[in-house]
């Protein structure tokens, strides 16, 4: 065995040295670079570490890459470093010599230990040798004998899917079986749902174009696992030219439950997804990528809410993703928002649309739509005033593999065009396309992220309340300035100054604006929004850090959710817009004796107790 390097690593991102030694994350991307040669092979590297972080399991992630351009594309992903400091022991194939690595070592804020790394490369025979040795001792024979079943079915696909099986061997983690994993996760909730038996209730709808037969496979034996099994899956071969894709289409045929077609040419996702729409007879029809995957208790779950919340028009569930075999990135979704959504089709997988609403609704039949036609979809029924429903459980995982947009956005170079062309037909139908335009979301220039972003035309009258002595520049055409005394209950100021206006924003003279963008994002959300009682953004100091939170002020946060238009439990008060009528019809003896960060909560509280909302954006920001 080669004697172990001690590496350097130099924090590049979201970190900051305590006192103590350890680190402070401030975001929810913290990054080491790791200085080497690492040359091509099988890596091990062992620590102490320990991750105190604000979500539950953070992963751990390696980035590699010959010139440094790290992307999601290289990346090798490893459990959830140990809450509590204890050694931890990493491996990794690198498929080439690199100069540098990236370590993260979590993926979301919040405390770290990390000592010394000591990184030694190993021959890929001894390595393997020691692995069958773990697996024996985690499984005994049986795992050994999988692990040979394996290499056995590997020789016929030539040397390099042996060696690929071998690497999956060295790398493995330990930890518990990712079947036993899911038949937990399934027990655990079993007891919070109860489906009546309800014939005609589901349709799953697939459409196939050279789907890798390993995916379909596994896809198939997830529905066939299904603990409801009372559904019909609407399957067709899109044009598949891939004989294998085809014979495993025969095979999955067999199941009397599959509902196979086949059109001779590639009818496009939108084609596609008309045509299986149209021949399925559920009452609702959930669409399920061909290389995905779906927990065992999937559809009973989702016909278990759909029969206790009265058959919405749609519902849609939380979800992970597939890498390599492991179950990665759960995304546990906020209920329904409808300003979150407008930024982020989030509530894409696993959704139950009602099928004779999305007929009538005309799904699937806009050409524009072709790479986002999910987003499409709930657009045209949030329009129609159907709000899903959401069902707060991990029941789909999405597979990441190089095709797909799951591990690589390039993987479709038209859904940008696609999402845009979605969106601005949206503004189009809600009255708003005169007023806002759709650009690319500065904060996510490298992902198809937008922003709804109102054009400074057409100003609305409005009422600016600055509380301080220090002048705050105005920027807005349409505006009457009120000055008020630092010693008046603030609501009382704002209530004197919301009369003959729709709209009352305060400013604190302690705070400076940070673009001139932030009065106008303010209307444009409630002219978006009208149950919008109060918008307001964030204050950033002088390290840009979040006043709020401590936070990095360019951390994305959970699923970029911190740096988009969003629904909001509070904002700050030092920057905000108030619903003039609702701000009238306040009573303000009780909010008279609050300093302004108790008042924030209160009223957010009597917003959402009125059934109004409170909407936050990243491009309304104050330096402090």
């Amino acid at each position: 065995m080669a004697a172990p390097q001690r590496l350097h690593l130099d924090p590049a991102h979201h970190l900051t040295p305590l006192p103590d030694g350890s680190w402070r994350m401030t975001g929810s991307d913290p990054q080491f670079l790791v200085r080497g040669p690492f040359a091509r092979g099988v890596w091990e590297w062992e620590f102490r570490a320990g991750v105190r972080a604000e979500m539950q399991g953070p992963a751990a992630q390696l980035y590699h890459a010959p010139d440094g351009r790290f992307g999601e594309g290289a990346t090798v992903r490893f459990a959830p470093l140990p809450r509590d400091p204890e050694v931890c022991t990493i491996r990794f194939w690198l498929p080439y010599d690199a100069a540098v690595l990236r370590f993260d070592p979590a993926d979301a804020p919040g405390t770290l230990v990390l000592g010394d790394v000591l990184a030694r490369r190993r021959s890929r025979l001894g390595a393997a040798i020691e692995a069958f040795g773990r697996e024996r001792r985690r499984h005994g024979i049986r795992g050994v004998t999988g692990w040979l079943r394996a290499l056995a079915s590997a020789i016929p696909r030539g040397p390099s899917a042996v060696r690929g099986c071998m690497v999956d061997l060295i790398t493995a983690q330990d930890g518990p079986d990712t079947e036993a994993w899911i038949a937990s996760t399934v027990a655990a909730r079993a007891d919070r749902y109860h489906a009546r038996p309800e014939p005609g209730l589901l349709s799953l709808l697939s459409t196939v174009y050279d789907t890798p037969p390993v995916y379909l496979r596994e896809l198939a034996a997830s529905l066939r696992a299904q603990t409801w099994d009372d559904y019909e899956w609407i399957l067709l071969d899109n044009g598949s030219r891939r004989s294998d894709t085809r014979a495993a289409l025969a095979e999955i045929a067999r199941d009397p439950r599959v509902k196979m077609f086949r059109a001779e040419t590639n009818l496009g996702i939108l084609g596609g997804m008309r045509r299986v729409l149209e021949r399925a007879a559920g009452r609702y029809v959930l669409p399920v990528d061909s290389d995905d995957y779906l927990f065992p208790d999937a559809l009973a779950i989702v016909a278990a809410v759909l029969q206790r919340e009265g058959y919405p028009g749609v519902a849609y569930s939380d979800e992970d993703k597939l890498r390599d075999g492991r179950h990665v990135d759960p995304f546990v979704k906020p209920g329904w928002d409808p300003v979150f959504f407008r930024n982020c089709c989030y509530i894409a997988h696993l959704c139950a649309i009602r099928r004779e609403d999305a007929l009538r609704l005309g799904v699937y039949s806009d050409a524009g739509a072709e790479g986002c036609h999910d987003w499409d979809t709930f657009l045209r029924f949030q329009r129609a005033g159907l709000p899903p429903v959401h069902v707060p459980e991990i029941l789909y995982s999405w597979r990441m593999h190089s095709g797909s947009t799951a591990a690589n956005v390039d993987a479709k170079d038209y859904v940008i065009n696609s999402q845009r062309h979605v969106l601005e037909h949206h503004l189009a139908q809600t009255g708003l396309s005169d007023r806002f335009s759709v650009v690319r979301s500065p904060f996510f220039p490298s992902s198809p992220d937008w922003w709804i972003r109102r054009s400074k035309t057409a100003p609305i009258p409005i009422a600016v309340v600055v509380r301080g002595e220090r002048a705050v520049e105005v920027a807005y055409p349409a505006v009457r300035v009120v000055h008020a005394a630092a010693t008046e209950p603030p609501v009382r100021a704002w209530q004197r100054a919301a009369d003959g206006v729709t709209a009352l924003v305060t400013v604190d003279s302690g705070v400076t604006p940070a673009s001139d963008e932030w009065l106008w994002e303010m209307i444009g959300i409630k002219e978006s929004f009208a149950d919008a009682a109060i918008v307001g953004g964030r204050l950033v100091d002088q390290h840009r850090l979040l006043v709020e939170n401590g936070r990095s002020a360019d951390d994305p946060g959970y699923f970029g959710i911190s740096l988009k238009q969003r629904t909001a439990e509070r904002v700050p008060l030092q920057i905000a817009l108030f619903d003039a009528a609702w701000l009238r019809a306040i009573d303000p003896a009780p909010f008279d004796a609050l300093d302004l960060d108790a008042l924030a909560g209160a009223l957010a509280a009597r917003a959402h107790a009125d059934g109004m909302r409170v909407v936050s954006s990243p491009f309304i920001e104050a330096n402090v």
